[in-house]
């Protein structure tokens, strides 16, 4: 045989290979379970992005003003509370799949009981924070009515904040047990019903932007209603719940160090977006406004890669705690290449529609004719968005958000903000020039996930899980003493004084960082 058909068969057979690898059964199998379990993800996250985004739809169409202050409004909420729930709950990312997966399940409604209750103290500075918004909105914003418009949707927008804080911990602690519909049930009935809310407060009573925000709070308050009913009726909590115990005020620390790292990779991740609103309002109400539409557009395509995101967390958590690493590298994979496709589509879609997106939310020609070519580079930035979006939910499914903080960090606060803020302010690009400082960002963090998550060491990490697991509470504090009588240890895992006494300073602790921050709204004028 020549040469030259020696390769030609060796090229043959290494496609056929290839081709096999890529139709396996093991392959085939994975992918559908990826998508079955991200499709009633992906339309679970639209039905809870539309619920502030109903607003700017109703509120915009009352005036340009209006228009600008929910969107502020929404700014402020989603840096100073939302961001700041859905970061702390990163840890339940990490522990509900691991622990569901593993021998104890019973473990896993210890931890829902602690993350219950961190998420409802970090309500109190939060809550704090937002009430004195308005002294920061001042500093950017040109327009008084602005600021006064969106000082009071928030206020009125306060309680729906104490509400989700629970209702984003049972929402995780529900869907790691892989059930997926109930809750896109539950959201697509509130949905409906805040459409309904909306109409009859603003357009029928003609209560304005305090409709808008009265039409949230109730919405997220039937959310939260209508999944403790359903998780109470259902009973599924009877395989991982033992009812309220005292272990729940042990173990913070090894909560918190998922949580902190996960709150500030979501947190910085977040401000990227309300940074580029806050410094488009030097431009002017109108900048605001094409700068705004832009985020809401990217961040609803977002909801399909974050649904694949979702599922893939879910699923290689579940994998390391059994102990199967190889199975959850591969599901890493195959959650990528269905994270890329789908990306691309919508990439796609963006552009196609870049015309129309804009006369959802106004009717104002100079927005629309600005939002357009924003939009057709928007398309581009969100296959970028998209995927190191996926890879920051492989590094939470395995417990590294520390590092996916760093790599937030220096991408978009060493490089694309100040880029793109450089290019918002100070060129012709205006509004596209932020996004180009984002797309800077999106590469170089991109490409740091991609090198990382290649060298992670996955047989470790199932160990580590699979350990999580069968841990028992209050290691830390007996494991010196095994050889001591049973009776002794049970007296040594009683809550301590200064155990209970550290959890209460805490509380009153973030109790007066509210009461302060509640004064000086009132002494700052």
């Amino acid at each position: 045989m020549d040469p030259q058909t020696s390769n030609a068969e060796s090229k043959r057979c290494s496609i056929k290979k290839r081709t096999c690898l890529l139709f396996a059964d093991g392959f085939r199998q994975e992918t559908l379970l990826l998508i079955k379990n991200s499709i009633p993800l992906i339309f679970n996250n639209f039905s809870q992005t539309f619920l502030p985004i109903v607003s700017l739809f109703f509120c915009g169409h009352i005036g340009p003003n209006e228009l600008a202050a929910v969107t502020l409004a929404n700014t402020f909420i989603n840096i100073g509370s939302f961001s700041t729930l859905v970061g702390l709950s990163s840890a339940c990312d990490t522990l509900f799949p691991q622990l569901f997966g593993g021998m104890d399940k019973k473990k896993l409604g210890s931890v829902l009981q602690k993350a219950i209750i961190l998420s409802i103290l970090s309500c109190l500075p939060t809550c704090g924070i937002l009430l004195n918004v308005k002294n920061i909105m001042a500093l950017f914003i040109r327009e008084k009515i602005i600021i006064q418009l969106a000082d009071r949707y928030i206020v009125i927008f306060l309680p729906s904040i104490l509400f989700y804080s629970i209702y984003i911990i049972l929402q995780k602690y529900v869907l790691s047990q892989n059930i997926f519909y109930p809750i896109l049930y539950i959201n697509i009935v509130v949905n409906l019903l805040n459409v309904a809310f909306h109409g009859f407060f603003i357009s029928y009573l003609g209560l304005g932007i305090d409709g808008g925000a009265i039409s949230v709070v109730l919405s997220i308050f039937l959310n939260l209603t209508f999944l403790l009913l359903y998780i109470w009726m259902s009973k599924l909590y009877q395989q991982t719940w033992s009812g309220w115990k005292i272990d729940c005020l042990y173990d913070w620390n090894d909560y918190l160090k998922l949580a902190l790292p996960g709150f500030a990779m979501l947190f910085f991740e977040w401000t990227n977006f309300e940074i580029g609103v806050i410094a488009s309002g030097k431009l002017g109400r109108d900048q605001i406004s094409v700068m705004s539409i832009g985020i809401q557009t990217i961040y609803i395509a977002f909801m399909i890669p974050l649904g694949i995101a979702t599922a893939a967390n879910i699923r290689i958590g579940q994998l390391l705690g059994q102990n199967l690493p190889s199975k959850a590298k591969y599901s890493c994979k195959i959650g990528f290449l269905i994270a890329f496709a789908s990306s691309l589509m919508t990439g796609m879609t963006i552009l196609i529609f870049s015309n129309h997106i804009p006369l959802a939310f106004t009717k104002d020609p100079f927005i629309i004719k600005n939002t357009t070519s924003q939009l057709k580079f928007i398309a581009f930035a969100h296959l970028l968005d998209a995927l190191q979006g996926y890879g920051g939910g492989v590094l939470k499914a395995t417990g590294l958000q520390f590092y996916g903080f760093l790599m937030v960090t220096l991408s978009f606060y060493g490089v694309g903000i100040p880029v793109g803020i450089y290019l918002l302010l100070k060129t012709d690009f205006q509004v596209t020039g932020y996004w180009m400082g984002f797309v800077t960002a999106a590469i170089i963090l991109l490409v740091m996930q991609g090198l990382f998550i290649h060298r992670i060491d996955w047989i470790k990490n199932a160990q580590k899980a699979f350990d999580r697991s069968l841990e028992k509470p209050f290691k830390s504090a007996t494991s010196e003493l095994r050889d001591v009588n049973e009776a002794h240890e049970m007296v040594l895992q009683k809550p301590s004084k200064k155990n209970l006494i550290e959890k209460i300073s805490i509380c009153l602790t973030l109790f007066g960082i509210f009461v302060c921050l509640l004064l000086s709204r009132n002494l700052v004028r």
